[in-house]
């Protein structure tokens, strides 16, 4: 069954006992649903509020509750928060992790948007002379797009360059307003005279793009990020 334990600013906890299959985990679904409307978490912009999920009761979860999980993520990722899942027990995770979902779900305890577990350092790379590159953190949405493309207009050496790379290899969510930050970042890229490529970007986070009818607006880098070793073409 669910139980509320009560808020826990800035996240919302709700814990689960038992397996979580198709007889019950609409239920879950139900009342992720329900913490969203009631807390309109989608409104705030000071803190990267979270539904987190535990699941330290839980000993299986079936395909159905897997679909529950996904869809109550995406649920969440729609009104600008997020479903963090904690507490997994090693079946339930080792299940996650054979159907490839821990690329899409936030599973862990780490609450901190960026997060020094991502490898984000908010600093721009240099791998060739005409290069800046910046790696994004897992999480892109209205409470820390600022902060993250910040050094682009601080960092006088990206002026100079003829690229501004984004790098989006471990990025999982992208909301609205950050889309809007990066069109207004390509607009200012483009009076420096440079263009701003956005690499290695995830087919969910894509679809982000797309359906903010932003897909054909960037240029899309497939291939490796220029490094040291090589110089960008």
């Amino acid at each position: 069954g669910l139980t509320v334990p009560g808020p826990s600013l800035p996240n919302m906890t709700l814990s689960h006992s038992g397996n979580l299959t198709a007889t019950n985990s609409q239920e879950l679904l139900v009342r992720v649903l329900q913490f969203l409307d009631e807390n309109n978490m989608n409104q705030s912009s000071e803190t990267n509020s979270e539904i987190i999920l535990d699941l330290s009761d839980t000993s299986f979860v079936d395909s159905a509750g897997m679909g529950v999980l996904v869809q109550s993520t995406r649920q969440a990722r729609a009104r600008g928060s997020d479903l963090r899942i904690v507490n997994l027990q090693p079946n339930v995770n080792s299940t996650i992790q054979l159907l490839r979902l821990d690329a899409f779900l936030t599973v862990g305890d780490c609450p901190n948007v960026v997060s020094s577990r991502t490898g984000y350092t908010g600093e721009i790379s240099k791998p060739s002379p005409d290069v800046a590159v910046l790696k994004v953190p897992r999480r892109l949405d209205v409470s820390n797009v600022n902060q993250v493309i910040r050094p682009y207009g601080l960092n006088p050496d990206s002026q100079d360059c003829m690229r501004w790379i984004m790098d989006f290899s471990d990025t999982r969510f992208v909301d609205s307003a950050s889309i809007a930050a990066l069109l207004n970042l390509q607009k200012v890229a483009g009076e420096n005279g440079c263009r701003l490529e956005l690499a290695q970007v995830d087919r969910e986070v894509r679809r982000s793009f797309d359906l903010a009818g932003a897909g054909d607006k960037f240029i899309w880098l497939n291939t490796p990020i220029p490094t040291t070793l090589e110089k960008a073409q």
